[in-house]
């Protein structure tokens, strides 16, 4: 687990740590030594916790285009982990490029 957090800026290791801590905490969720997730006994291949966990802890809009966000998603919720889902839907998703590329120039 502290693999992963490291990966992080410091700032954000401690919200890491209890993701990951709460996430394992109810035995369905894991990942194995190449990182890919394992959620209710189904190995999610080509996932990665690394990239998965730092987009989300970054409230990055790339975390909704990786391999297994959504069971991410899923295994939170299960926790009883609350989060702001401002992506979700793909014209959210397409609103929000748009106002960057105009921000852009």
């Amino acid at each position: 687990m502290q693999a992963i957090v490291v990966q992080l800026p410091s700032t954000l290791q401690e919200s890491g740590q209890s993701i990951l801590k709460a996430l394992t905490e109810g035995g369905n969720f894991s990942w194995n030594d190449n990182n890919e997730i394992s959620d209710k006994g189904v190995l999610h291949i080509g996932s990665d916790i690394t990239k998965l966990l730092s987009a989300f802890v970054h409230g990055s809009i790339k975390f909704y285009y990786l391999n297994s966000s959504q069971v991410f998603l899923a295994a939170l919720r299960r926790q009883g982990i609350s989060f702001l889902e401002p992506f979700t839907k793909t014209e959210n998703i397409h609103s929000y490029a748009k106002s960057k590329k105009g921000q852009q120039r």
